[in-house]
């Protein structure tokens, strides 16, 4: 694997989508073929239309791809904002500081190293429900009205509660806002302006505004489904998501020692021009854009295994995306068919987040070798050539060609003619992974908030670990190095993973060790930690200096 310099390591990764709120949850439910749509009548009810959604101020559709549970639960003393204001905040920019601390976490970044750090911040957000729907009755506007429901401030809250000094904006493109917020900060990263940066969308259906003007013109699928690529398509399935990507410099990431989920060989954009309608995309404009790219960072289309489509089953825009897909990467060099998939099939189209959302799949695809099944495709969309692209009607196993890594596209467009593509690549790491041969006590820490928080984390961590086989000197690094001190903390003290487990949950025959607070009652000054070694044995000796080493270095 050989790289110019300008490529971008993706190191971090968090997401909540319908059925899913984590990156391998997403995985297992694609894997498993759900499609979780939802019923909106518990949201709002009294604006669907059985005839035929034409009525003004009525829907067609009744149907979305929903979160699960309750979207106005907030910690909102954990991000040090007072009850009066959370509850003025869009749940929007409430959930983008959760899963932005949790794809820091997935990163390995602690919060002491993130404060007054050169991090950028490029958010893609496209609708305002929560915001419109207060204005409703003026009279009883909150107080933080202007602040908690104002689209520009959702980056800019994520830097205020990090301290995050780089550029913090939100970007609106529509359906291709996560993409183009990818590209600026893909650009952030190579001009120096920064020396990382979180990528996060947010997408969150609240009232039935959207539901009402987009049927009026057609957009939404009477059935709340995408029939992406199939000949029943008839409009695109609304979903919510709100999700995060961190990037760093790739050299950095290798130097950092951080976990490199893929890399990032190029992005681009343009615009469509003038087609016969503003919302009518162009098949030129996109393979001109593709071209480019792939021209510019020195690969060929032929090296490109997957692509993850826009795809959100309109009669339209289907069959001039492949088609474009279909002039590109069909050639004579291509040893097997182009792959081609769209996630809005089991989650439904996230809008402004629909570029992260299929960026996150494909990440999963290129560690782990599969492709998951395209839901709903029963008959193919004749106006599609498919001859050199192959649809998977189940999971397929993506095979490294060769020994070189997987590399694949993704493609988002917004309704207004915004087009973008990044080409991502499997990366392949040289170090061997940890033969467990090791055979010492190893020290794991685990901290929160409050200590039911920590009792959380302690069945969490204990739920993973079971299932996961992962090492404890991987579990000790982690816990100690990549993971941010909070308030209330505990010490455990394992020599395998399966000692952990047991220790995580207690029976009559051992207890808890002792909670202990690590931060003063403003939660702002973490104490120091002393560790008193008593050297028995000679072999003591370098342990206590390694272990002294690995401490200097965090």
């Amino acid at each position: 694997m050989s790289f110019s310099g300008e490529e971008i390591a993706i190191i971090g990764t968090s997401c909540r989508v319908a059925g899913a709120d984590s990156p391998a949850e997403l995985w297992q439910s694609m894997i498993s073929g759900e499609d979780l749509q939802s019923d909106t009548s518990p949201r709002f009810s009294g604006y669907y239309d059985e005839a035929n959604g034409q009525n003004k101020g009525l829907t067609n559709v009744r149907h979305a791809y929903l979160l699960k549970g309750d979207l106005n639960r907030f910690d909102n003393s954990f991000f040090s904002i007072s009850p009066v204001e959370a509850a003025a905040i869009d749940p929007q920019q409430r959930l983008l500081l959760e899963i932005c601390w949790e794809a820091f976490e997935s990163a390995g970044i602690r919060l002491d190293k993130l404060r007054g750090s050169d991090t950028a911040v490029f958010a893609g957000l496209f609708t305002s429900d929560y915001g419109t729907s207060l204005l409703r009755d003026i009279d009883t506007t909150p107080k933080y009205h202007s602040t908690g429901t104002s689209n520009s401030i959702a980056a800019n809250r994520i830097s205020y509660f990090f301290d995050l000094h780089g550029p913090s904006m939100v970007i609106d493109t529509a359906c291709s806002s996560t993409l183009t917020a990818l590209h600026q900060a893909i650009n952030t990263l190579r001009a120096g302006e920064a020396k990382q940066a979180v990528v996060c969308g947010a997408n969150l259906i609240i009232n039935p505004d959207m539901f009402v003007t987009m049927s009026e013109l057609g957009f939404l699928s009477p059935r709340g489904r995408c029939h992406s690529f199939d000949a029943s398509g008839d409009g695109y399935a609304r979903g919510e998501g709100v999700m995060a990507i961190i990037l760093k410099p790739l050299k950095e990431a290798i130097a950092d020692n951080d976990p490199i989920r893929a890399v990032i060989r190029g992005s681009r954009l343009n615009q469509d021009g003038r087609t016969n309608g503003i919302t009518l995309p162009s098949s030129e404009a996109q393979e001109e854009n593709i071209r480019k790219l792939y021209a510019s960072i020195g690969i060929l289309p032929s090296d490109v295994d997957y692509i993850e489509a826009h795809g959100t089953g309109t009669r339209i825009g289907d069959p001039i995306e492949m088609t474009a897909i279909e002039r590109i990467f069909a050639s004579p060099q291509r040893s097997q068919k182009l792959i081609v998939g769209s996630i809005k099939c089991h989650v439904g189209h996230l809008e402004a987040c629909a570029a992260l959302i299929g960026i996150i799949k494909t990440i999963e695809c290129l560690e782990r070798g599969f492709v998951p099944a395209q839901l709903h495709l029963r008959e193919p969309n004749p106006k599609i050539n498919f001859n050199e692209l192959k649809i998977p009607t189940s999971t397929l196993p993506w095979h490294e060609r060769k020994g070189r890594a997987r590399m694949a596209g993704v493609n988002s467009f917004g309704f207004g003619g915004a087009n973008g593509h990044v080409v991502l690549e499997q990366y392949l790491r040289s170090d061997a992974p940890n033969t467990g041969a090791t055979e010492r006590p190893f020290l794991v820490k685990i901290s929160a908030e409050t200590e039911a928080a920590l009792a959380r984390s302690r069945d969490d961590l204990a739920s993973y670990l079971s299932s996961s086989g992962v090492h404890i000197c991987d579990v000790s690094y982690t816990s100690l190095l990549r993971r941010s001190l909070l308030r209330k903390s505990q010490y455990f003290v394992a020599s395998s993973t399966k000692d952990l487990i047991q220790q995580l949950s207690p029976g009559t025959n051992n207890t808890l060790p002792a909670v202990i607070t690590s931060q003063d009652s403003e939660g702002s000054k973490p104490f120091g930690i002393v560790l008193v070694f008593v050297l028995l044995h000679a072999w003591d000796i370098p342990l206590a200096k390694s272990l002294q080493l690995m401490l200097q270095a965090s």
